[in-house]
């Protein structure tokens, strides 16, 4: 098994300005802690190339850390599926039970058990001929996401906190030219390491903070 970890971008607030206000990606919303997921661009991608029909990421743990919640039951979820495809979307992971305080960061652990931690399909065009790809990875992944300074949940209140993945980023550049082909498939999994390693870094880099 490959483990790979990482701390995405931090966004805070710049000095000076009034921390109680919402930062982009935070905002309320039902009572309580809740996180919210969106997929950049749509799924499936239209007309890109290559473009992406489905995409699945497994998170097998995930902890939004504050400096009242270190990581306990009432902030954590487990076994999570998050799913990108036609009319399918993920629903946001509601945290009722979170306390009041300032959270810090959403740390996931991305992990498919016995299945795939991540799989991405779509079709590529390659010579004036069209590819179905199908990516597959079993690694687990670690995966930090820094909360800006206006990320609190005050008593009784409403904290809504937006995680996107830049699926169009994870696909674009690859060079589907290395990959295998298997009945008629481009494939890029354990076979292909290279590509595959690359793939892994672009999933990462791709989880972040919600500021639209």
């Amino acid at each position: 098994m490959v483990l790979i970890a990482v701390a995405a971008v931090s966004m805070t607030g710049c000095p000076g300005e009034d921390s109680s206000a919402p930062d982009a990606g935070v905002d309320g919303g039902s009572r309580g802690l809740t996180l919210r997921w969106r997929g950049v661009p749509e799924v499936p991608t239209g007309q890109d190339n290559p473009n992406v029909q489905r995409a699945t990421f497994r998170v097998r743990t995930l902890k939004v850390i504050g400096d009242s919640a270190p990581g306990e039951a009432a902030t954590t979820r487990e076994n999570l599926s998050l799913e990108w495809r036609r009319d399918k979307t993920p629903q946001p992971v509601l945290f009722d039970q979170a306390p009041p305080g300032k959270y810090a960061k959403i740390d996931l652990v991305l992990r498919g058990d016995d299945r795939d931690t991540f799989e991405i399909s779509g079709v590529v065009r390659r010579n004036d001929i069209d590819y179905i790809y199908e990516i597959e990875d079993s690694s687990q992944l670690l995966v930090s996401v820094p909360l800006p300074s206006s990320a609190t949940l005050r008593p009784g209140g409403a904290l809504s906190i937006g995680v996107r993945i830049d699926i169009r980023d994870i696909v674009k550049d690859l060079d589907f030219g290395a990959a295998r082909i298997e009945d008629d498939k481009l494939k890029i999994d354990d076979d292909t390491p290279a590509l595959q390693a690359q793939v892994r870094a672009k999933v990462i880099s791709s989880i972040r903070l919600d500021t639209e």
